[in-house]
């Protein structure tokens, strides 16, 4: 029976070494993976969009430490072994059924897996995890001398203490190199007067070049853009238009995306008016609304807002009304 109890352990160990891996992946850039779990659609959130990402990663870790080591805690290892699958499975069938997502999340951003091959993998590694339950099963029935009763039994706990490190320290070195500072120096600082404040865009104040930009107060036209979408960029011409009518609100976009994409996104569509990064990246869904991808242009006054537009840039005299409509009121 010793061939079963090596096979137990070899294909434990394949599992676990997967879910470490993933988790590494994960944890090198935690906020990315948690705008990934925010493209499912099922929470919303920013706050628990954030713990699900990172109890997720903790999770994957935690149970593939367990494989790796051969802690089954009576079959418990194996039973959510196989709930994680399954319902990873199922949130991705539905996300892409529902929601047209075209990448899991399963590694982070850095191994782009689809939906199609994201299921057909879950697939392989529930039947792999059936024969490790299998293997195990078999063994109980056949107790023999466990093979690993030298001093190699340790090197298990050894490999799952190290997968543990090891996602630790992906987690703080990607914690460190996640950046969302602004390349023209845009920084956000914390709104100078003390009178309260409401609405989306009331917190939202900027400084570049000894200039201030607060979103909280006065008439604003945003515009919310990703830096990846080409539907933004080719609107930014449109937008820059608008400068040309002394009556149009102040102009601000406001970006979702890293330092490098924003500064691609600057350099090819060369907007006329001020950009910023979102500090909080996961706030862009919200401020996005019922629109179901940007950009989307919103009139704002004293940071609520007034009226909007989705996918295509308002005309001059449709912002001439809602501001006549909102002074009117």
């Amino acid at each position: 029976m010793r061939a079963f109890i090596l096979t137990t352990r070899w294909l434990e160990g394949l599992l676990g070494a997967f879910f470490i891996f993933a988790a590494f992946l994960k944890a090198l850039d935690l906020e990315a993976f948690a705008v990934q779990v925010q493209y499912y659609r099922v929470v919303t959130d920013p706050a628990a969009v954030r713990f699900i990402a990172y109890g997720a990663t903790a999770l994957e870790t935690i149970v593939g430490a367990c494989l790796i080591a051969g802690l089954r805690l009576r079959g418990l290892t194996y039973v959510i072994t196989a709930a994680l699958l399954i319902g990873f499975t199922g949130l991705v069938a539905y996300a892409w059924q529902f929601h047209g997502i075209e990448e899991c999340g399963c590694f982070g951003k850095y191994v782009t897996t689809g939906p199609a091959e994201t299921i057909a993998k879950n697939i392989v590694m529930l039947i792999i995890t059936a024969a490790a339950v299998a293997a195990w099963r078999m063994s109980e029935r056949n107790p023999v001398e466990n093979a690993f009763r030298s001093p190699l039994a340790k090197i298990p706990y050894a490999i799952a203490a190290l997968g543990l490190v090891l996602v630790a320290g992906g987690a703080a070195v990607g914690g460190s190199a996640v950046g969302f500072d602004d390349p023209e120096g845009g920084t956000v600082v914390a709104p100078v007067d003390s009178a309260p404040r409401s609405g989306p865009y009331a917190n939202f104040v900027f400084e570049r070049g000894g200039e201030t930009y607060d979103l909280g107060r006065g008439e604003w036209l945003v515009a919310l853009f990703s830096a990846d979408c080409e539907h933004c960029m080719a609107s930014v011409p449109a937008v820059n238009e608008l400068l040309l009518f002394p009556d149009t609100p102040p102009i601000a976009g406001l970006m979702f995306g890293d330092a490098q994409q924003v500064e691609l996104f600057r350099a090819m569509s060369a907007p006329e008016f001020p950009t910023f990064i979102l500090p909080d990246q996961l706030a862009f869904f919200d401020l996005l609304g019922s629109s179901p991808a940007p950009p989307r242009f919103v009139l704002i006054t004293n940071g609520t807002i007034a009226s909007y537009w989705n996918e295509t840039p308002p005309e001059a005299h449709e912002i001439l009304e809602a501001v006549m409509a909102l002074e009117e009121s």
